[in-house]
């Protein structure tokens, strides 16, 4: 089942996405620091994960589905204000096709919300909260050249905005 503007879209996005991935098969460069990678998969798997999983994750699956359109719209209005957003804002919603969710920006300025599940509340305020941190920018610009994203940017969403858009999602607090 599909809601939102169009099937055309979802095929533009997964082809978009599947072209990024297929051609950036290279993550790491020669020269990259092995010992780093460890600590980040320790750091990763030990504390930034379980604790994902258990506060983001938990909280979605706690809080009440939004199933209707009239709801989501509201919501996703709402959610615009809290941030001081203005841009437009669409959804694509594909039960059938499990993805994480992402959000995208086409080329005529729209912002794209891509969900396999039925939203809530704080998964809306979280994806809307990468276009507020400018994550979503700056990640189409190298999408868009057709480049990968650099490594260093991954880094930082990581372990710098993901954690920040996740305590936002979960309380309302934005460093």
């Amino acid at each position: 089942m599909v809601f939102g503007s169009s099937k055309l879209l979802q095929l533009l996005m997964d082809s978009r996405i599947q072209d990024y991935l297929g051609n950036n098969k290279e993550i790491l460069p020669p020269n990259f620091d092995y010992l780093t990678i460890l600590s980040f998969l320790l750091w990763g798997a030990g504390i930034y994960i379980p604790t994902y999983l258990m506060a983001g994750t938990v909280k979605q699956m706690l809080e009440p589905k939004i199933t209707t359109r009239k709801e989501l719209n509201k919501v996703i209005e709402e959610e615009k204000e809290k941030l001081g957003l203005k841009s437009k804002i669409d959804y694509l919603i594909d039960l059938e096709k499990p993805a994480p969710s992402i959000v995208i920006k086409d080329r005529m300025g729209t912002y794209w919300i891509y969900l396999d599940q039925l939203p809530t509340r704080s998964l809306i305020a979280h994806e809307l909260h990468h276009i507020y941190d400018g994550w979503v920018d700056r990640t189409m610009k190298f999408i868009n050249a057709g480049k990968k994203i650099p490594l260093k940017e991954t880094v930082y969403y990581l372990f710098v905005e993901e954690p920040r858009t996740i305590l936002y999602s979960l309380s309302g607090i934005r460093l």
